[in-house]
């Protein structure tokens, strides 16, 4: 069994108890980061790695325009249980796509927004997937790399929370981002903090 295999099924066992009472917290602290970065989604929007869908209600608020999100992940449970939570939005026009982050079944400059929600630490190749992403990226689209904890601290939580995730790195922002830049983004902000973990990048 390759890693990508244990990793979907580590996230495929885990979706029907994914979703937590703390979920609502984090949706305000979420929702706090892109109004203060002056993140709002236009057009069409990529989630990658979206598990049960916990960007969709704030990319709901938060759109300006009309906006198609694709809600992407690996684990069809956690497709399966974010199609199933929100059926009844008609807010936003939502697709469902099971596939890997690293390997995209998109057109090439597709994609207005592709936000990146604690995902970089489980992809196997990802400098294979910082290329498909600015593949999949129209001129001058966003991409936007998140984690609500700085990338020791998530280290360190990954270590301790199991072994199918053990291994699962976070590279530092400056690192991550110069592997951006070499790829053809232009850095806007690159935070790593004990709290925060924010790439800001525009595809060139």
């Amino acid at each position: 069994m390759t890693q990508n295999d244990l990793h979907r099924e580590f996230f495929n066992s885990r979706a029907h108890q994914w979703d937590s009472p703390q979920d609502s917290d984090k949706l305000i602290r979420l929702e706090n980061i892109f109004r203060k970065f002056g993140i709002y989604p236009q057009r069409n929007v990529l989630d990658v790695g979206c598990g049960t869908g916990i960007l969709h209600p704030i990319i709901t608020r938060m759109k300006r325009d009309p906006v198609r999100l694709f809600e992407l992940d690996f684990s069809e449970s956690m497709i399966k249980q974010g199609r199933e939570k929100f059926k009844k939005d008609s807010l936003l026009h939502t697709l469902y796509i099971h596939a890997d982050g690293e390997q995209l079944p998109l057109l090439n400059d597709s994609i207005q927004w592709i936000i990146a929600f604690a995902v970089v630490p489980h992809l196997s190749d990802k400098r294979k997937a910082i290329r498909e992403w600015h593949r999949v990226l129209d001129l001058q689209g966003t991409l936007i790399i998140l984690h609500l904890m700085g990338s020791d601290r998530l280290n360190e939580f990954h270590a301790s929370a199991g072994d199918e995730i053990a291994r699962d790195h976070l590279p530092s922002a400056a690192n991550f981002a110069s592997s951006l830049q070499e790829s053809g983004y232009c850095i806007k902000e690159a935070v790593d903090q004990d709290d925060l973990y924010l790439i800001h990048a525009i595809k060139m």
